[in-house]
């Protein structure tokens, strides 16, 4: 898929110029959205696992990047590689965003993105079109940087010491593919088991008589449910390359009856693969590593320490990407970051907070903790391409940190604490108690900030520790349910054709399977929470479990379809299926969207990359859901929010990390 990609932006694309301006609705427009989505659906699919390795390095070289020796990758939100040069020895964190292009309702136009040598850029920031970074310089975290503001850069002196040699790439090359053979093991140990549980399940039903686990029947089931874990990509031909006959057989006999008993099955074998490969990646970070300990000095990585921490960190990010998501929002959170290490209270909800994961030795969470979507937790940071630091982060009791806020390493946040919406804290603020704060660089106080400790009712308590599993059946439940269609046409189709035919149908089969996930996607919703107004509900409550599953839904059919529509008008009609008003010549190149009954969106509307038109929001120990608007010929940059209430005028403009809400 690599090479595929690749192909296709020189074939499709070639070299883009800097200054070029492509219109909308022309061919070159069209040729490079085709690469935008190539490229983003690898994103989601590859590229988050390879972060910080050489792989991720040269595969942004082969796509037209300009990048030094010595360069450490810690970010996949890099959108024209042709745009970019990046100079010898430079770090760029994770979530830093290259920007080298600015798309608006007209068309998109490119421009250069420069970084020179020995420069760190820290986490969250962006790096826009126009950006010239001089050698020796630092882009602070959620900072930004275009050809018209340099405020987040500062000089940066110490880097210098470290130096890279070839012997030390090399070195690194070499952990590298360690790291992705442990998890590789990790897949196979943790597919195991559900393999054995579907033998079990199959036989028991009396469906096949023999040994199933050697059965090309066993193995193509088994397929199926590693095609909705990430686990392999190319299923289709996994599907075709197993006897299709005796697939096709198999799946013709079946009554209705049968058929809903064989999806609950494959949905309790799914969550078994998911639960025991979480527990082999836990035993395999305590074995590999331990327990870890904050640092006062930068560490080395090429080291056998630094070997063990990237091998643990990679295995605990593979576990997140194919496997956690399903317990995203509840307890489920709470237990995988507990059994990894992390001292952490009851009623701790993390939504989709991926950097909270890789260190959770050094963190400390209280209870009644709320962090918030698309927020951002880190105990470690890299300093140069060869050193990390590691510092303890705290974070005290009944704290909600909001939507897009950062949290560097070393931060301490007291109790009853509220970062709002893009709000950046370090280790070097003294932040008060029960105070609500915002902004970046530096956070201010705007008001008091209440949080009751959240009690329980007596029917909650029973959810806590049991709806983890039953979301994570009923999703996938339903996903299985939309993935059974298509792979019943590809076997049919191989049956009748022939395995040469079917593959040649198997691009149509990919759509067809795109569709259905959509559309059980937007059924589900309809079905569970049906059409949402202005509320308010309690964390813990039954909506939020409701909420989560068609959430959950939602998010894997972005990963698995969603992805190639974005920016298109087939997006705007999925987004219109979950209860949306999205204009058919408004441009949403933002999945970062929830609760779309609540979401109004006029003609020629532009929601960039990573803004986040969000209707939900969190204060004061409860949740809220208000409608969001986006006024026609409005425009919402990269990584702005629009909370519940909030909207956007007519030709107005939401700018880069800019955010509003009601009477704002």
């Amino acid at each position: 898929f690599f090479a595929l990609v690749v192909a296709s932006k020189w074939l499709l694309l070639g070299k883009v110029k800097p200054g070029s301006f492509y219109p909308r609705n022309s061919s070159a427009y069209l040729r490079w959205w085709v690469v935008q989505r190539l490229m983003g659906y690898l994103k989601l699919a590859i590229l988050e696992e390879i972060l910080h390795t050489r792989l991720l390095v040269y595969y942004y070289r082969l796509l037209g990047a300009n990048i030094g020796r010595g360069v450490l990758l810690n970010t996949t939100c890099i959108s024209d590689p042709d745009m970019v040069h990046i100079g010898q020895k430079t770090v760029l964190n994770e979530q830093v965003m290259l920007q080298g292009s600015t798309l608006t309702s007209k068309g998109v136009t490119f421009g250069e993105v420069r970084m020179g040598s020995c420069c760190v850029a820290m986490p969250n920031s962006i790096l826009k079109l126009g950006a010239n970074i001089p050698d020796n310089s630092q882009v602070e975290a959620l900072g930004t940087v275009d050809s018209n503001d340099s405020r987040s850069v500062t000089d940066l002196k110490d880097l210098e010491r470290f130096h890279w040699s070839v012997f030390e790439s090399l070195k690194q090359f070499g952990i590298d593919l360690v790291g992705l053979y442990f998890v590789a093991v990790a897949i196979c140990a943790g597919a195991y088991p559900a393999q054995l549980l579907l033998s079990a399940l199959l036989d028991k039903m009396c469906l096949f008589e023999g040994n199933l686990v050697e059965n090309p029947i066993s193995l193509a089931l088994i397929a199926s449910l590693l095609l909705t874990s990430r686990a392999y990509f190319p299923f289709m031909f996994i599907y075709l390359g197993v006897d299709p006959q005796i697939l096709f057989t198999f799946l013709k006999e079946l009554n209705h009856f049968q058929i809903f008993q064989l999806i609950l099955n494959l949905s309790i074998v799914m969550v078994t693969f998911y639960v025991s490969f979480l527990m082999v990646c836990i035993t395999m970070k305590w074995l590999v590593l331990g327990r870890l300990s904050p640092s006062a000095q930068p560490v080395r990585a090429a080291t056998f320490f630094g070997l063990r921490k990237q091998i643990a960190d990679r295995l605990i990010l593979s576990g997140m990407f194919r496997a956690l998501l399903l317990f995203n929002g509840n307890a489920g959170n709470s237990w995988w970051l507990m059994l990894l290490g992390a001292r952490i209270g009851t009623r701790v909800s993390v939504f989709l907070n991926k950097n909270i994961y890789t260190e959770p030795d050094l963190l400390d969470i209280g209870y009644d903790v709320h962090v918030g979507f698309s927020s951002s937790t880190y105990c470690s940071c890299w300093v140069s391409p060869t050193h990390f630091e590691l510092k303890m982060t705290v974070i005290g009791n009944r704290v909600l940190l909001g939507i897009g806020s950062v949290m560097l390493p070393g931060t301490n946040l007291p109790s009853g604490v509220a970062l709002g919406p893009n709000t950046l804290v370090g280790p070097k603020d003294n932040l008060e108690d029960n105070i609500m704060y915002i902004g970046a660089p530096s956070p201010v106080a705007i008001r008091k900030y209440k949080s009751p400790e959240r009690k329980l009712a007596l029917h909650e308590k029973i959810m806590y520790p049991v709806m983890p599993v039953v979301v994570s059946v009923a999703t996938t439940f339903l996903m299985l349910s939309g993935v059974f269609v298509p792979t019943f046409c590809a076997a049919n189709v191989a049956f009748e054709m022939g395995n040469n035919f079917a593959v040649v149908l198997s691009p149509g089969i990919f759509l067809l399977l795109g569709g259905v996930l959509c559309l059980f996607s937007a059924l589900a919703k309809w079905a569970i929470i049906g059409r949402q107004v202005k509320s308010k509900h309690l964390m813990w409550s039954s909506y939020h479990y409701k909420a989560l599953v068609v959430f959950h839904i939602y998010v894997k059919s972005i990963m698995l379809f969603g992805e190639l529509l974005r920016g298109g008008s087939l997006y705007n009609l999925y987004m219109n299926m979950h209860g949306a008003r999205v204009s058919p010549t408004a441009i949403i190149n933002s999945v970062r969207i929830s609760d779309h009954d609540m979401l109004c969106v006029g003609d020629d509307a532009l929601l960039s990359e990573d803004s986040v038109p969000h209707p939900l929001y969190y204060v004061d120990g409860e949740i809220y859901i208000d409608k969001v608007e986006v006024g026609s010929n409005c425009r919402m940059e990269e990584r702005s929010i629009l909370l519940g209430g909030g909207v956007l005028e007519r030709n107005g403009c939401l700018k880069v990390l800019q955010t509003r809400i009601q009477g704002s």
